[in-house]
């Protein structure tokens, strides 16, 4: 009860709601963040099985349509791309999933980012971007990718202060995410900070030898 007077009446319905009402559906897409997760191209194509097998139980699933276009994206950005797929098909795949996501549910932290995503990646769109990070952070403050996301648009724009700030609060969230760790380095890299920035890549590959990103 005490708690509840702290909240606001949006935190409060996002506490409430259920994204989907099958278990198997939900097992799938937690899957797919698992292996989304792992930053290669394999992990990739199983995280886009498992959320497309979410979507086959429960086709209205607006978080497993904004897991497919957090893959398609990244894989663009990545360039881990299978025989037959091109840059193109990915962010127009990306920018299809995540428009069907926002159909079905505009009040979603991870809808906007994907969409922000996409919208870096596809568009030159600098108001729509930050719009869409925005409006992710005040949906839900506490989603690190959101705040992740949105200090690598600021750091290439050359904000970075601001984008260490994102970035300090993305690792609070989630302070055993490998790449928010890796990508701390990467902000000070961009920042010509290079001796923060390896010491920042030695500690990512401390939490995971295996992880390319820090390498």
């Amino acid at each position: 009860a005490g708690l509840r007077l702290k909240l606001g009446r949006e935190a409060e319905q996002r506490l409430a709601k259920r994204y989907t009402e099958n278990v198997e559906a939900y097992q799938a897409y937690l899957k797919g963040r698992y292996f989304w997760n792992k930053r290669n191209r394999e992990s990739f194509d199983k995280a886009i099985t498992y959320f497309q097998q979410a979507l086959d139980i429960d086709p209205n699933y607006a978080l497993a349509y904004a897991g497919l276009a957090d893959s398609y994206i990244l894989k663009r950005i990545f360039v881990l791309l299978q025989p037959g797929e091109t840059l193109q098909l990915m962010e127009a795949k990306a920018k299809a999933a995540a428009e069907k996501a926002l159909e079905i549910d505009d009040a979603l932290a991870e809808v906007h980012t994907s969409l922000a995503m996409v919208k870096v990646k596809t568009e030159n769109d600098e108001a729509g971007i930050e719009r869409e990070y925005k409006r992710a952070i005040e949906i839900n403050p506490n989603y690190a990718t959101a705040h992740h996301w949105y200090a690598l648009y600021l750091s290439d724009m050359g904000h970075f202060d601001e984008a260490m700030a994102e970035l300090k609060r993305a690792c609070e969230i989630d302070p055993f995410s490998l790449v928010i760790n890796s990508d701390i380095g990467l902000v000070f890299t961009t920042a010509r900070n290079y001796d923060l920035a390896i010491e920042q890549f030695k500690k990512a590959i401390e939490m995971d030898q295996n992880f390319p990103d820090a390498h």
